[in-house]
């Protein structure tokens, strides 16, 4: 049995946390900064083979890597039974099926 448990991984998910937080706080001052954040914790993420943590995953455009503040570069909208975010700085829109257990999805 191989043990995924390795302390580079641990410092992984810790630094993706904390590039996060810091793209939260930066948001509203320097969006340049928090995007370069948001691309930096991507990038750790694929050269140690961690995922982003689901609370994190949408909160940034997965096509252009721009960290969401909402009301500023993205929309929001239910349309059938469907969450359509739209990235208003590339224009790509993500469709998220909501019904049963995925009614608590945290933006």
């Amino acid at each position: 049995m191989r043990h995924d448990k390795s302390p580079i991984k641990d410092i992984a998910r810790g630094e993706i946390d904390n590039l996060f937080l810091e793209a939260e706080k930066r948001k509203n001052t320097r969006k340049d900064l928090s995007d370069s954040y948001v691309l930096l914790a991507n990038k750790i993420a694929t050269r140690c083979k961690v995922k982003i943590p689901s609370t994190l995953k949408y909160r940034f455009c997965k096509n252009c890597k721009a960290y969401f503040v909402f009301g500023k570069n993205v929309r929001i909208r239910m349309c059938e039974g469907k969450l359509v975010v739209s990235c208003l700085e590339c224009k790509h829109i993500r469709r998220m099926p909501v019904h049963g257990d995925n009614m608590n999805v945290s933006l």
